[in-house]
């Protein structure tokens, strides 16, 4: 049930946070790709000596899989709680959310 008592502002400061937190993850993720195409392109192999592919591969598999569902809890609207977007329509700059309609900026 969406908490109709927080004020406007509020509404603006939570979405601040979240999309500040969003923000993180979502560079977070991009750098660690990165780094990690870099790496394997410099050493021109996956095979590493000091970390076995058994055990990088699926603990970047599980980063990955975390970061996608601390997007799926932490990217709502402060509101109503509904999730503010998937892939075509997601944006950090959302002016309103498109469920309840309030003003997040």
């Amino acid at each position: 049930m969406p908490n109709t008592a927080i004020t406007k502002s509020e509404i603006k400061r939570r979405y601040a946070i979240r999309r500040r937190r969003q923000y993180f993850a979502t560079l977070t993720l991009v750098m660690v790709l990165v780094i990690i195409l870099i790496w394997l392109r410099v050493t021109g192999t996956e095979e590493k000596d000091w970390l076995p592919p058994a055990i990088w591969r699926p603990t970047a598999l599980l980063v990955l899989l975390w970061l996608i569902g601390c997007s799926l809890f932490n990217w709502r609207c402060p509101r109503c709680d509904a999730w503010l977007g998937w892939l075509g329509k997601f944006s950090f700059n959302l002016k309103h959310c498109s469920n309840c309609g309030v003003e997040l900026r």
